[in-house]
């Protein structure tokens, strides 16, 4: 038979109660126990003594339970047998949980029959570890993070997925908005399930919902994925056409004022090369009395158009278009105007007649 000298913790950091391989220990054994962990020594499944951190050493004054000494056959010492559980009262943080099925439930805005399910982490710590050892560890040699979502696998499994379709349903969440209200849900969820597990000793510190399972592949939920999609983009396309039109506006009159003219004047300089465009007797005059209708610009788009096609535009234009009247000569050959200064047309060489 071994007798152990000194106790101490050597399981993972994971673990929340680990119980000793050896039960055999001489009297005055050393108790190592470490900051943020608890020891209970144990005898015929009686706790003798609680150890808090530092080193003690095991004898008969803190173990008072322990009676009766046997000699000589262990070379003088006293030794007895009992069991230690080592204790981590540290928080255990990022324990995994999730749904094993998905819960069906109608949506709030189609009443479609759909189903969801949720995945997370939760944190736990031991409040009670003699509660914890009772009710839940029992004989077990290690009791972990897995272990406890193993034995609350029930428990989250009946209060997670009731509570999350009746949230939805009740609260008007569409399975497309969910995602967005995982803090709330969180929060939700925490408070339903705090109180379970202080009936185990345990103390749940945070529950988070990481995400949802949707039931992708589902034609119902296919068909309503689409329409959500459709009339969240369709305004949302409008506004970026919008924005794309402002900027290219702001974009042209910020080229126009570089260049030197305004938006109006660059209507009648589309009007006037439209005009030049125009084929056939009496064309400048039309093009005058155009230029006569554009207002305060005409004087500058007459130049422009002799700029264009090479020909001034008539007297009788440029009056026109500056606001005053004078009488128009036009060549009866070609209809193009004539300065009265010329005998001949200037463009068939006809004899001007009066």
């Amino acid at each position: 038979m071994n007798i152990a000298a000194v106790l101490k913790y050597e399981g993972d950091h994971r673990t929340f109660l680990w119980r000793h391989p050896e039960t055999d220990f001489a009297s005055g054994s050393q108790l190592i126990v470490h900051e943020a962990q608890e020891a209970l020594v144990l005898q015929n499944g009686r706790i003798l003594g609680k150890f808090g951190p530092g080193r003690h050493q095991l004898t008969t004054q803190n173990l008072p339970g322990i009676s009766g000494v046997v000699k000589s056959l262990f070379g003088g010492t006293s030794p007895f047998h009992c069991e230690v559980y080592f204790v981590s009262l540290a928080e255990n943080m990022g324990i995994r949980w999730g749904t094993a099925g998905r819960v069906t439930y109608l949506d709030p805005v189609t009443g479609i029959p759909l189903s969801i399910g949720a995945n997370g982490a939760i944190s736990l710590r031991v409040r009670d570890a003699e509660q914890l050892l009772r009710r839940l560890v029992g004989t077990e040699a290690a009791f972990g993070g897995r272990t406890a979502m193993d034995a609350f696998d029930f428990l989250l499994q009946s209060k997670v997925k009731s509570y999350l379709g009746s949230y939805m349903h009740e609260g008007g969440v569409s399975i497309f908005e969910v995602d967005a209200h995982l803090n709330e849900l969180s929060e939700a969820l925490y408070q339903r399930l705090a109180p379970d597990f202080k009936g185990y000793g345990l103390e749940l510190t945070q529950l988070r919902v990481m995400g949802t399972a949707k039931p992708d592949g589902d034609p119902s939920f296919e068909r309503l994925r689409k329409t959500y999609a459709d009339q969240f983009l369709r305004p949302k396309n409008a506004q970026i056409d919008q924005t794309v039109a402002l900027i290219e506006a702001d974009t042209a009159a910020e080229v126009r004022r570089r260049q030197g003219y305004t938006w109006q004047e660059e209507q009648s300089f589309a009007v006037a090369k439209d005009l030049a465009k125009n084929e056939g007797v009496g064309g400048f005059a039309n093009a005058g009395i155009g230029l006569g209708m554009i207002g305060g610009v005409g004087t500058m788009i007459g130049s422009a158009m002799t700029q264009m096609t090479g020909h001034a535009i008539a007297p009788a234009a440029q009056g026109q278009a500056a606001g005053t009247s004078s009488e128009a000569q036009f060549c009866v050959h070609c209809g193009h105007p004539i300065d009265p200064s010329f005998a001949f047309c200037p463009h068939c060489g006809a004899k001007r007649e009066v």
